[in-house]
């Protein structure tokens, strides 16, 4: 325990040998509220901090380089039960990472039920941004939603039954596959379509209708799906 009579804390190492505390926003301090530390591949250190538990979501934290003050990065980011968050990011470019957030987060402490909607950010955390959608689907006819509000949604990593598939692969940089919808928030995905991003998730085109599983092949000159 600290002097301050807290029973857990964060410690983190950059040489395995010398620790130091992390430092939290107030009312966000670990012993209070269960946490995931994320995919962190820069030199910052990611964590999810759960903010509700019926229905689960909560906040991304994100450090300074050497992981000892914690800051506010994202509000309302969804995870599941079993704690697994839907944050992830892009496999060969440092900084650009997806994440499905609650928008409702006040109704669905009543409902229990999320509306979820897809964030993207291209400087590491700290500005986050909707998916601009696609003009046309793949078979070349506007989208019914028309709002300046819609965008594009993704399922993220919450609904995988196979923890290891990602939306981008290490021998294909900058392009990313997912499945989901243009709208106002995320439909079901028996609902949702295919869609991909040659340039780091900037700009999206559907390129098949319905869900549909992929592998990509020969250094991304062949895409099976």
């Amino acid at each position: 325990a600290d002097p301050e009579g807290r029973s857990l804390e964060l410690q983190v190492s950059l040489d395995g040998y010398h620790f130091a505390t992390g430092q939290f926003p107030l009312g966000m301090h670990p012993e209070t509220h269960a946490y995931t530390v994320l995919e962190s591949s820069t030199k910052a250190l990611f964590l999810h901090m759960t903010m509700s538990d019926d229905p689960y979501y909560g906040n991304i934290l994100k450090s300074n380089s050497n992981g000892t003050y914690f800051g506010v990065s994202l509000e309302n980011v969804n995870r599941n039960d079993a704690g697994y968050v839907d944050f992830e990011k892009m496999i060969g470019l440092d900084g650009i990472a997806l994440v499905n957030i609650v928008a409702n987060p006040i109704e669905s402490k009543v409902s229990k039920e999320k509306r979820l909607q897809t964030r993207i950010t291209h400087n590491d955390g700290s500005t986050w941004k909707p998916l601009v959608p696609p003009k046309v689907d793949s078979q070349g006819r506007t989208y019914e939603c028309s709002e300046a509000m819609c965008a594009l949604h993704l399922h993220g990593y919450t609904e995988r039954l196979d923890p290891r598939a990602t939306f981008s692969s290490p021998s294909v940089v900058g392009l990313i596959m997912a499945v989901g919808n243009v709208g106002l928030e995320l439909a079901p995905y028996d609902e949702s379509d295919t869609f991909l991003s040659r340039d780091g998730g900037f700009t999206w085109e559907e390129v098949h209708k319905d869900a549909h599983l992929w592998e990509f092949g020969d250094s991304g000159s062949v895409l099976v799906m």
